[in-house]
């Protein structure tokens, strides 16, 4: 049995699935906020309160779901892993390059699981395209595109008028918030980032931010495939942060953006010329694993994505293998966020991200 602990009951009531999982069962609770953890104790039936994280981590629980505020993940996943806690961690891995630092040699060192809750690779749109890429429909994919836009100005307040610790993010210029875009990119291309340069708008809109309104950041992979992103929580317009595009030797898709669009696939020699298919036309490279997924989150009213990222994670511990989001992919796709800065603030500068696993393994974690 899988014994699970809960920190932070704002977004990590998401983790309540884990009730609905063979052998899961969430056991703890743990929140700064002393009314809502009790309330929410109650509600569930659970007795191992606690306020502070430490506790939490000295408890007996095998695992914990880490949504606490997002600054605050890559210290407490590495203090639950140096005391062999299981970690599921919501987005994204770390803030500053020392954070990713410090989770990537307490991983290394650590017989504990790590994995980044980065469930928009398991959305089900994403899985049947990356089904589709490993299957070389799209011949070899060498750009790929995405992008996050949703305004998220009225998120930096909280009722009260106090700032949450999403405004420390309007603080800071760059890509805050990259791994929704980066992680399903990262999951069809197969393979690190390893340069980036970001370019911003300016802040016109959300009043004290030094934040681009605007950001573009071009990736580098390690094999020199090309990855744009955007970035933009400020702009007036309907939000477009499930928009993914690949483009191949054999092929494209792209995914829609609103106003009747539909996802849409062109292959070479198969379709139309000039002309898209709708995705829904290659059904037969959504995965039986997946399907069989999807009827078991409907059973439970449960949402798709985070049903599937707790099942990968509960199915890494158990049958003790790795995690599709490991910590490696973790740190890559979080490090955007230190790296876009430092190009930010140096002209548009090219900056490196590390490979975290070959430097931490050379210095002996």
């Amino acid at each position: 049995m899988l014994h699970v602990g809960i920190a932070g009951l704002g977004r990590g009531q998401t983790a309540f699935v884990f009730n609905h999982l063979p052998d899961c069962q969430v056991t703890a609770l743990c929140d700064i906020n002393e009314d809502r953890l009790k309330q929410v104790g109650e509600q569930r039936g659970i007795s191992q309160l606690f306020t502070r994280f430490e506790d939490l981590v000295a408890s007996d629980v095998d695992a914990i779901f880490l949504a606490t505020p997002l600054p605050e993940h890559a210290t407490q996943a590495s203090m639950a892993l140096e005391s062999g806690k299981h970690v599921l961690s919501e987005v994204a891995a770390g803030f500053t390059w020392g954070d990713l630092w410090l989770l990537a040699h307490t991983a290394a060192r650590s017989p504990a699981t790590y994995m980044m809750a980065e469930n928009y690779c398991f959305m089900r749109h994403v899985t049947h395209v990356r089904s589709m890429v490993e299957a070389g429909v799209f011949g070899d994919i060498y750009f790929g595109e995405s992008e996050y836009v949703h305004d998220c100005k009225a998120w930096t307040h909280d009722a009260q008028g106090r700032p949450t610790w999403r405004a420390m993010l309007h603080q800071v210029r760059g890509d805050m918030y990259p791994t929704h875009s980066l992680g399903p990119l990262y999951s069809f291309f197969k393979e690190p980032v390893r340069e980036v340069v970001c370019f911003g708008s300016g802040p016109h809109l959300a009043p004290g931010s030094i934040l681009e309104d605007c950001i573009i950041t071009l990736c580098h992979t390690a094999s020199g495939k090309l990855i744009k992103l955007r970035y933009d929580t400020a702009s007036y317009r309907p939000p477009s942060y499930l928009y993914y595009a690949v483009q191949g030797t054999q092929g494209a898709y792209e995914a829609p953006r609103g106003l009747g669009d539909d996802h849409k696939v062109y292959v070479h020699g198969h379709t139309k010329e000039n002309e898209w298919q709708p995705l829904s036309d290659f059904e037969e490279y959504l995965p039986e694993w997946y399907r069989e997924l999807e009827a078991k989150a409907a059973e439970v009213e449960h949402n798709l994505s985070d049903y599937v990222t707790a099942w990968k994670f509960r199915e890494a511990v158990l049958n003790n293998r790795p995690p599709e989001v490991d910590v490696w992919m973790s740190l890559n796709i979080s490090a955007l966020m230190a790296a876009s800065h430092d190009s930010i603030e140096h002209g548009a500068a090219v900056i490196p991200i590390p490979d975290f696993q070959a430097e931490v393994g050379a210095a002996g974690a």
